[in-house]
């Protein structure tokens, strides 16, 4: 099964388009197929709450009803063939991403949802 982390963007039109109804724009053709494939149970979505944060933020300046939009999102969680992952970065992911030097290369952004991915990879110590 695929994995996919989505990026601020990324949550931003999720919640536009399936929590909120919106259409997807022409050029939108990744996200649009990344769905497809979550929604028949192919990809496992991931969403971290710092970014999820930053894109509600957003909405909220928007003057759109956030609380009802995140109460929504956390549902998707129990519909039968969603298969969402809402991620904190609590203290096993700090502790995960501080053995790594960052990289300068990198957003922070890209840099979290990098180590989110090699963290669902990771084989802890028996």
């Amino acid at each position: 099964m695929l994995q996919h982390c989505l990026s601020r963007e990324q949550i931003s039109r999720f919640l536009e388009t399936e929590i909120a109804g919106g259409v997807f724009y022409e050029d939108e053709v990744e996200l649009r197929n990344l769905l497809d494939l979550w929604r028949t149970w192919d990809a496992e979505l991931i969403c971290l709450t710092s970014l999820l944060s930053i894109s509600l933020e957003r909405q909220q300046k928007n003057l759109v009803d956030v609380h009802n939009m995140l109460l929504k999102f956390y549902a998707l969680r129990d519909v039968e063939g969603m298969n969402l992952t809402i991620d904190e970065l609590d203290e096993s992911f700090v502790k995960y991403m501080l053995s790594f030097p960052r990289s300068n290369d990198f957003s922070l952004e890209e840099e979290l949802i990098e180590i989110r991915l090699r963290l669902s990879e990771y084989e802890f110590p028996r």
